[in-house]
């Protein structure tokens, strides 16, 4: 064996190491994504969790909100105020959740649980019928 043929086997053991790398990189970087998408839909999901926890843990907000839905306009400015700021931060969520989905963050799967409450919200009355969202002059140009 001559030099010239040690160091083209050597070049293809180098080669073959280096793919190997690079495979090896490749199979890492994925379970890293797959990671970094679990702790993101564990992020929301505990945000989500954490949203729905003052209706839980705080009875009057939970009267309040039912109170709300039902007949948002029998409710006192400090009340429709109250109940306007948590079905503000809902929404917000609710947009954050689906952009979630659009961009692959969150999954489908559980998408669909999320989608049904915030359909179920929606659906009432004083959310599709003025509520604390009627035009009060209050928006911006941008909002119309």
């Amino acid at each position: 064996m001559n030099w010239e043929m040690i160091s083209a086997v050597g070049q293809m053991l180098g080669a073959i190491g280096v793919i190997i790398s690079i495979v090896y990189l490749a199979a890492q970087i994925r379970n890293q994504n797959k990671e970094s998408q679990r702790a993101a839909m564990n992020v929301l999901t505990t945000h989500w969790s954490d949203l729905n926890r003052t209706l839980v843990e705080n009875p009057e907000m939970a009267v309040l909100w039912l109170r709300a839905l039902r007949c948002f306009d029998d409710l006192d400015a400090q009340s429709k105020l109250r109940f306007g700021a948590h079905l503000g931060r809902f929404l917000r969520f609710a947009d954050s959740l689906y952009l979630s989905v659009l961009d692959g963050t969150l999954d489908k799967r559980l998408w669909r649980g999320y989608e049904r409450t915030i359909a179920d919200t929606v659906a009432y009355p004083p959310s599709k019928h003025g509520g604390p969202h009627e035009n009060t002059g209050t928006r911006t140009s941008s909002a119309r």
